[in-house]
């Protein structure tokens, strides 16, 4: 409406557009982007025809962004390998990623050492069925 000021621009949330659209590998290591920008992310994986690997390694995501995070991969048939070793992700993730497994046929690789997941012995043995885990165990 007018006379009202604009929506103040999201500086992450355009960065993280720009990054998607032109990178095939995209390593977003130690950049903080936490849940909301895990979130950001995922709204961009449901139409992804780019990005085939994503490195989010220590960025302090927890369940909710990993849960947004495999809910968009439920669709999506670009990425092949998914970086989030170093994060704060528990097995409260495991019905989400079953889900996100189930329907997604593109994604080969997960990487989710440094998680509290990861101490997990039966998460991880459930984990390791449903895709490759280079480097855990």
């Amino acid at each position: 409406p007018r006379g009202q000021p604009a929506m103040p621009k999201d500086p992450l949330k355009e960065q993280i557009a720009k990054l998607m659209a032109s990178h095939e590998a995209l390593a977003l290591t130690s950049e903080e982007i936490g849940d909301q920008g895990a979130k950001y992310i995922a709204g961009y994986l449901k139409d992804n025809t780019t990005v085939t690997d994503l490195d989010l390694e220590y960025n302090g995501i927890t369940d909710a962004g990993a849960q947004a995070l495999f809910k968009a991969l439920r669709t999506n048939t670009t990425l092949t390998a998914l970086h989030l070793p170093n994060n704060e992700i528990t097995p409260k993730c495991l019905p989400s990623m079953r889900t996100m497994f189930e329907k997604n046929q593109t994604l080969h690789f997960l990487t989710l050492t440094g998680n509290q997941i990861d101490d997990d012995e039966e998460a991880m043995g459930q984990i390791s069925q449903w895709v490759e885990m280079p480097g855990e165990g």
